[in-house]
């Protein structure tokens, strides 16, 4: 039992790193503390990723005092500031959004983790030989070696030592680093191998960032549905479709960390094209969307047409029922005929990206089909895309 004390502590210190520098953020920006609990995670990517573009032409090193403590002390008394000239928030949370729920989501997605993620677990430096992994676990001990955690060279040959094995060295690429960033911090503090942060890692993302974030999008939803809202806390992690295939297959451990934050960022996108209060001033909800969608493409981009996809289904539905016409040049255009249109300049749009010169290498891969058609139709109803569960999801 004792080995995995120091994975327990990871988690703990994971969590701070997580949500205390985004938390801060989003309340400067005007979210009530419920919401801004939720979206920190996007948040805290984002200031650290920022941080880092910064940081590395000035030969900083990162690490836990240069990316999250010292931001944390600079947002503190910027918080007490804005408090001070601002006695309330933008909005009001939902009333589905109470801190009950916020636990509730947080307890079971954490014993969920427990169950499915750890006991498959052999140890906390257990670790999955297949594929991404490797690419992955040499990613974060690169970032904690080297101190360099910027996403625009990011590279698995940091540093001056690594010279011995490839030319490389300082010769990185962009790659998002969000991910690798939380994983990099937990690897320095507690100066293990990689992969014990890794999974704590992972951890984080699927089983307490996800579910939380989840929330906030399920607040929007209903509103004034306590009940609905609080069961959702047992659905979130019953798919194997997400999070937990995406810890076995690939593994797309980036991408874990994106779409757990995708329905907070979702969320406030919501709020910036709806309905808002007489008092409350156009697009006040931008800035925090905004820096939470920065966040999501630091982790993965992926995220960002997958929210894209979702957006448009939720915009051409505003248009549908906001109004029953809409005056387009001085002419009445019924509300089915404007939104018609929207989703058709929408799949202008997505077609257009599908045949974009840069974006060829991944739109054209083929990969072949291993179920029938009604198959497929069947495990998309049932949120479950495999053919079977993988079933240890690190060996």
């Amino acid at each position: 039992m004792s080995i995995w004390i120091p994975f327990f502590m990871a988690l703990v210190l994971g969590t701070c790193i997580l949500y205390v520098p985004g938390l801060l953020l989003l309340r400067i920006l005007g979210l009530p503390w419920k919401d801004a609990i939720c979206a920190a995670p996007g948040a805290s990517i984002a200031v650290m990723s920022l941080l880092t573009f910064v940081y590395e032409p000035m030969s900083v090193y990162a690490n836990l005092i240069s990316v999250v403590l010292i931001p944390s002390l600079v947002l503190l008394p910027l918080l007490f500031v804005a408090i001070r000239r601002s006695k309330s928030p933008l909005f009001e949370s939902s009333p589905s959004l109470d801190v009950t729920a916020i636990a509730l989501y947080a307890v079971v997605g954490f014993f969920m983790g427990v169950y499915v993620l750890v006991k498959q677990l052999d140890g906390p430096g257990s670790y999955f030989l297949g594929w991404d992994a490797i690419r992955h676990i040499n990613g974060v001990q690169a970032f904690a070696e080297s101190g360099h955690f910027s996403a625009l060279s990011s590279s698995l040959f940091e540093t001056d030592s690594d010279a011995l094995y490839s030319p490389s060295v300082g010769s990185g690429s962009f790659y998002p680093s969000g991910w690798y960033i939380i994983a990099a911090l937990l690897a320095q503090q507690f100066g293990r191998t990689s992969v014990m942060a890794v999974n704590a890692c992972n951890f984080l993302f699927s089983s307490v960032v996800y579910p939380i974030s989840m929330l906030l999008l399920m607040s929007r939803l209903f509103p004034h549905d306590k009940v609905t809202v609080r069961l959702g806390s047992c659905v979130v992690l019953a798919f194997e479709a997400f999070p937990w295939l995406f810890l076995a297959f690939g593994p797309l451990y980036p991408n874990v960390g994106s779409m757990a934050m995708l329905p907070a960022v979702a969320a406030l996108w919501m709020d910036v094209v709806g309905p808002r209060a007489e008092d409350e001033p156009l697009l006040s909800m931008l800035p925090a969307a905004v820096i939470c969608l920065l966040g999501l493409a630091f982790t993965h981009p992926n995220a960002l047409f997958s929210l894209a996809l979702f957006g448009a289904v939720y915009l051409a539905y505003k248009l549908l029922c906001g109004s029953t016409e809409y005056d387009v040049f001085g002419m009445h255009v019924p509300s089915i005929v404007v939104s018609a249109a929207f989703v058709a300049f929408f799949c202008l749009i997505w077609v257009l990206a599908f045949k974009l010169p840069f974006l060829r290498g991944v739109t054209s891969y083929v990969w072949n089909p291993y179920a029938s058609f009604g198959q497929m139709a069947l495990n998309i109803i049932s949120v479950a895309y495999s053919y079977g569960w993988v079933p240890s999801v690190a060996a």
